[in-house]
């Protein structure tokens, strides 16, 4: 007979740690596992992945923290990769999580079934899970997923990379094995892990580096002084002081989220984070490259890239003899080299790939059945793109949610922040009715209302930015984006908030059913359109008072 389990949470990253916590402390449920494919916790930051010269955050360390676990300790006002996997770790033991953790479990696939004679519910979810001892069935009331959309990296593909003698490997996947230093290294990509790559291998003595980048980026200057010990010692001591400057990060972050609309209100804030752009790129750069490094696209099309490592400016950086950009797309490789798109080569002894993730591609490869034995990934197919109500749930696909799932996706905010949103959301559709007062054994989205939200977002996402005709990683193959969230992080928490119960069809109702409802009624809605109302206000003064 396969184990059974109330709820199985899929990843342990900063997603799985926060449902794990809900479902823990927040609701005193202790009946649930957490699975994780790889072998530590942390997800994106964990202690084996992006462990790459320079990786770290580019949202203030305050703000890109757990609301519930604060940290007065950050040393610098954006913490390194290391710092932030220790805390991701620190946080699961404090909160007495690991135990729910099993670590080197991969979940192969999960299909809903319907009850057996054996069976406690009228429907539950029959998951196999992979270990090292072999493949496994694990049976849940609840499946969520919180593997996030920074989890697969883009394919490492180069034409002729198999003759390559050197090594390659992804900046997501970094080879610690390898000394690189002393020797020549190309870096395939010019975003955000290569702009913290750079520096930090020409401090610590790369011979050379040759860069191949095929388009310009949006560069803007992180301001990243050490956090003195007087000041971590007030963020432990002094009342408010933490929580204030939390909040004053928030609103700076999330106050720019004007700048990814195209409206005529958006013009004078979207040119004056141009300006900030292009003077950061002329004042660092050498001067010869300045005027080529200038984006052609709409600032915020492309995701922002934060120059500035607490080794060193990548554009700076440009000024290096060691340091050679080429400005042409990396085509093929041969034994000794790669080779550009404008007949530009390098020869190199190792070649590292900094060319992103695969975000609009949920939950691959795991095949997940729901009602009729329906695949999640046809169902999206058919529907253009991964969509969810309210980012977090998909009709057809009962008792399941998804924690940063599709739409979710902050462009200057924290993720941290949304999955909490996201969590608090499926706390109070599924978490509480079904584990808590166990009024409701089945709950499923209803498919006109996951059709009119996947309408009404993506209409909105139309007309923001990304969709202003530059190339990026936010649409999909059929030009749809299912990435972001067309608004500030402010408004996502407000959507989350005002949706009801009523977009659910609810199966296997008691008579607690409705005691459940009338008190989510009387209990819930005085507070949250009381709290609806200050994020009204808040967010109005964001588009006001944008701090550029």
């Amino acid at each position: 007979m396969a184990e059974h389990t109330k709820v199985l949470v899929i990843g342990a990253g900063a997603s799985g740690i926060i449902a794990a916590h809900s479902l823990k402390v927040r609701l005193g449920v202790d009946d649930f596992v957490v699975v994780e494919k790889t072998g530590s916790v942390g997800g994106t930051w964990s202690e084996e992945i992006n462990n790459y010269p320079g990786c770290g955050v580019d949202i203030p360390s305050h703000f890109y923290s757990f609301s519930f676990n604060p940290n007065p300790a950050w040393s610098h006002t954006y913490c390194r990769h290391d710092e932030l996997a220790a805390y991701m770790n620190a946080t699961v033991d404090k909160f007495g999580l690991r135990g729910h953790i099993r670590l080197g479990t991969e979940v192969v696939s999960a299909a809903w079934t319907t009850k057996t004679a054996a069976g406690p519910h009228p429907g539950f979810w029959r998951v196999v899970v992979r270990d090292s001892a072999g493949t496994h069935t694990l049976d849940a009331d609840i499946v969520v997923s919180a593997v996030g959309i920074l989890s697969t990296p883009k394919e490492v593909a180069l034409d002729g990379l198999d003759s390559f003698q050197g090594r390659y490997w992804h900046s997501a996947a970094w080879d610690t094995s390898y000394d690189w230093r002393g020797k020549r290294v190309a870096v395939v990509g010019n975003g955000c892990s290569a702009t913290q790559i750079i520096p930090d291998m020409l401090a610590d003595g790369v011979g050379s580096i040759t860069q191949f980048g095929r388009s310009t980026q949006w560069y803007m200057p992180r301001e990243d002084p050490p956090i003195p010990k007087w000041q971590q010692w007030a963020y432990a001591h002094v009342p408010l002081y933490l929580t204030l400057t939390r909040f004053w990060h928030y609103y700076k972050v999330d106050a720019e989220s004007i700048t990814l609309e195209t409206s005529a209100r958006a013009r004078p804030w979207v040119e004056k984070l141009a300006a900030k752009g292009i003077a950061h790129i002329k004042a660092t750069a050498p001067p010869h490259l300045a005027d080529s490094l200038i984006p052609d696209s709409v600032v915020g099309c492309k995701r922002r890239v934060m120059d500035g490592t607490n080794k060193g400016s990548y554009l700076a950086a440009l000024s290096n003899p060691r340091l050679r950009l080429v400005p042409s797309r990396a085509v093929r490789a041969d034994a000794t080299g790669v080779v550009a798109a404008d007949g530009s080569r390098a020869d190199a002894d190792a070649v590292v790939f900094c060319t992103g993730y695969t975000p609009t591609e949920y939950l691959v490869p795991m095949e997940i059945r729901g009602v009729g034995g329906k695949s999640l990934r046809e169902v999206w197919a058919a529907d253009e793109g991964a969509h969810a109500y309210a980012t977090t749930s998909v009709a057809g696909f009962p008792n399941f949610a998804l924690v940063f799932g599709p739409n979710s996706l902050p462009s200057n905010n924290s993720c941290i922040f949304k999955a909490e949103c996201g969590v608090e959301f499926i706390e109070r559709v599924l978490f509480r009715p079904l584990l808590v007062e166990q009024s409701a054994r089945v709950i499923d989205v209803r498919r006109e209302a996951d059709v009119r939200w996947t309408a009404d977002i993506r209409h909105r996402l139309s007309s923001m930015v990304w969709s202003s005709g530059c190339a990026n990683w936010y649409l999909n193959k059929w030009g749809h984006n299912s990435t972001n969230f067309p608004g500030s992080g402010m408004a996502y928490r407000r959507m989350l908030v005002t949706t009801t119960l009523a977009d659910y069809d609810v199966q296997g109702t008691n008579g607690w059913w409705g005691v459940y409802r009338a008190l989510d009624f009387v209990t819930y809605w005085p507070w949250a359109m009381a709290l609806n109302m200050l994020l009204l206000l808040v967010d109005a003064l964001e588009k006001r008072f944008p701090l550029l």
